[in-house]
């Protein structure tokens, strides 16, 4: 009998130690488990904030660009618009400008483009050209050319039957294409009011618009 007590004894203490263990290992494992959800947990909300934070900074520069973008397309339309209406103001200013005073600038203007001609080519390549009018009549045609002291070079003169501006010879805006042998010469009123605009915008857009 004392023997078996003895048995059962020991087989308790077993069972105990054995208990012990396992719920050593147990609580092991179940920190060890929480430590590494707390890890988990610190990992995913750090990963959370970097996508957050990249999400932000995405949005901030997308809207940055689209002001960026917004205020070009405004400047861009304001300057369209602004051309545009400097483009119809000098086109309805050298139209309604004395007659006189656009072939005396047309005269000037081949002045300038036979000086630089000669300069490039020689004056004897230039004794005989064919010169072509559109925008004005012969007898204006004529009188620009003499009064740019070329008149004797012409060999012929070709009116075209269109005006630049589609009207009439007494409205539209006269111009001439001389050529030679060697080189082509073209003078127009359109062309020097386009290069007042892109010479003198500034001045031109106050006087039209007044100071922005």
């Amino acid at each position: 009998m004392e023997e078996l007590l003895s048995t059962d004894s020991i087989h308790k203490e077993i069972l105990d130690d054995a208990r012990r263990k396992a719920a050593k290992i147990l609580k092991t494992v179940e920190d060890s488990a929480a430590e590494a959800s707390r890890e988990w947990d610190a990992k995913l909300e750090k990963a959370v904030a970097e996508v957050k934070a990249r999400y932000d900074a995405e949005v901030a520069e997308q809207r940055a660009e689209a002001g960026v973008r917004l205020a070009m397309d405004k400047a861009r339309a304001k300057l369209m618009k602004e051309t545009r209406e400097l483009s119809q103001a000098a086109r309805l200013f050298f139209e309604s400008a004395p007659r006189a005073g656009l072939l005396d600038l047309l005269a000037k203007t081949l002045i300038r483009r036979i000086a630089y001609a000669e300069t490039v080519v020689g004056g004897a390549e230039l004794a005989q050209i064919e010169a072509a009018a559109a925008g004005m009549t012969k007898a204006e045609a004529e009188s620009a050319l003499s009064h740019a002291g070329i008149r004797g070079r012409i060999h012929a003169i070709t009116m075209e039957e269109n005006t630049p501006t589609g009207g009439t010879a007494a409205t539209a805006l006269p111009s001439f294409v001389l050529t030679t042998g060697a080189v082509r010469i073209t003078a127009s009123i359109e062309a020097e009011a386009e290069d007042v605009l892109r010479t003198k915008r500034a001045e031109t857009v106050e006087a039209i618009f007044g100071r922005h």
